[in-house]
Formats: structure tokens, C-alpha cells, sequence
């Protein structure tokens, strides 16, 4: 008896807010210039969502039995969150190493079709 997974990914992606206030000071040395040091403008948001891939992406898997499964997730800033994976239908997925986990078939009597989904931020 086979087990039928299939695998797809979707994002979230959360918009950071940065405020900076501005410090007190004036100028060091006894120098009465005046001038008021600004501060560096905050960094420019993440507005991408992070690009995450599963390989392989569909497979068969024999009842209870496990498959590698490498996760790919990038985005143009960085991760700060995740990748976290879960499947539907009883399905399972290990995440090892960042890049490299493993999908775990639930022990089943009839084909069954389990979908595993991955979230980053």
C-alpha cells in the first residue's frame, strides 16, 4: 500500500517598524558650533515575502515510512522566523539541518494524500 503526499509551501511575511529618537548632545570639545548630529535613517522595510521550496515537491511514500526532503528558504533581508512545516492527514516533517529534513508517512490501510505547508518571516 502506498502513501501519496504531496507538498506545497506559502509565506508570511510580518513589516517591521523601527523609531529612532534622536540623542541629546550638541557638540564635544567645547565648541559652541551648534549643530545637532541626526540620525541615520531607518532601514527600508521587507516588504518581500521570503521564497520557500520543498525537493522533492510530490512523491510516493510506503505507509510509515520516511523520505529526505530538502526545504529551500531565501528571502532578500533575512529569515527571522522559521522555516516551520506541518502536514495534514497525519504526515510528519523533521526539520533537520535548515536545508535538509525528513517527511514521515502516517501508518495508514488506504492511499492517503498528506500536504505539507511551509511558513518563514
Amino acid at each position: 500500500m502506498s502513501f501519496k503526499y504531496s507538498i506545497s509551501h506559502s509565506a508570511i511575511i510580518s513589516l517591521l517598524s523601527v523609531s529612532l529618537a534622536a540623542c541629546g548632545g550638541g557638540s564635544s570639545g567645547g565648541s559652541s558650533s551648534g549643530g545637532a548630529i541626526s540620525p541615520p535613517p531607518p532601514p527600508v522595510a521587507d516588504t518581500a515575502a521570503p521564497t520557500l521550496s520543498f525537493n522533492p515537491n510530490t512523491a510516493s511514500v510506503a505507509s510509515g515510512a520516511s523520505l529526505a526532503v530538502s526545504l529551500n528558504a531565501s528571502d532578500d533581508v533575512a529569515i527571522t522566523v522559521g522555516p516551520t512545516v506541518s502536514c495534514t492527514n497525519g504526515g510528519s516533517y523533521l526539520v533537520g539541518t535548515f536545508s535538509n529534513g525528513t517527511f514521515t508517512a502516517p501508518t495508514v490501510s488506504t492511499d492517503t494524500i498528506s500536504v505539507c505547508s511551509a511558513t518563514a518571516q
